[in-house]
């Protein structure tokens, strides 16, 4: 599995759905469900994006962070999951734009 060396925050900016074990950690980290999680077409529960980007997305010396990082949506944790050749966010930008 790759880890991310850069901080770009590109993969902050994909859909992510959220399974029942996600939300509940979240919640108990101290985040509000109202707060978080908006609804995709078919009714799932996603995290909330705010001008494109996760909710839980912000910039620290122009390095992107996440404020949930030990509490993250395990397709976070594992991304990117899908292809162990990938060395940097740069090869993800002509990916699939939403993870599930």
């Amino acid at each position: 599995m790759n880890s991310c060396k850069k901080s770009c925050g590109y993969c902050c900016t994909l859909r992510v759905r959220l399974s029942f074990l996600d939300i509940l950690r979240i919640m108990k980290a101290g985040h509000k469900r109202k707060d978080f999680i908006e609804k995709d077409l078919k009714g799932k529960p996603i995290i909330k994006m705010n001008n494109g980007k996760c909710y839980f997305l912000y910039r620290k010396n122009k390095k992107a962070r996440c404020k949930i990082y030990d509490n993250r949506p395990k397709i976070c944790s594992t991304y990117p999951f899908f292809n162990d050749s990938i060395k940097n966010c740069d090869e993800l930008k002509t990916q699939k734009r939403f993870l599930q």
